[in-house]
């Protein structure tokens, strides 16, 4: 419950606030987890933001991230697990000026420090569970 939350926190400080509704989007996987994370996500700021989900799938490309993007224009991503991460990491690399700059907040991803060290435009909630500490530490 804390989490999500925090999630919420970060999302509202990651994204400048105008005069016209804001979109944010989503990207997850298909999964219990995820979806009650976007619902829970959707709930709290729904009202305020235009709040779009997207699902993406183990064999989905970047093509189709990158073309989602393009197609929303939103103003700050969402993202929860490291393969939106990685996508998202990807597409602050293009060239214009909205990709150099989208912002995004990651989540229920692994090892986000070390995923998002080299990235200034993605912050991330850092949170392992205890068994891959252990491994990873040991």
């Amino acid at each position: 419950m804390i989490q999500k939350y925090t999630l919420v926190l970060f999302m509202l400080l990651a994204l400048q606030l105008s005069v016209s509704a804001e979109k944010i989007l989503i990207f997850r996987q298909a999964s219990a987890n995820f979806e009650e994370v976007a619902k829970s996500v959707s709930g709290e700021i729904g009202e305020d933001f235009d709040v779009v989900d997207h699902v993406l799938t183990k064999e989905s490309k970047y093509k189709e991230f990158a073309d989602k993007v393009r197609k929303e224009k939103p103003s700050l991503l969402v993202l929860l697990d490291n393969q939106a991460v990685d996508f998202a990491k990807k597409f602050n690399q293009e060239k214009d000026e909205y990709a150099k700059n989208l912002r995004g907040v990651a989540a229920m991803g692994l090892n986000l420090r070390k995923e998002l060290e080299e990235n200034p435009n993605i912050c991330g909630i850092e949170y392992e569970v205890p068994a891959y500490t252990m491994i990873t530490q040991f």
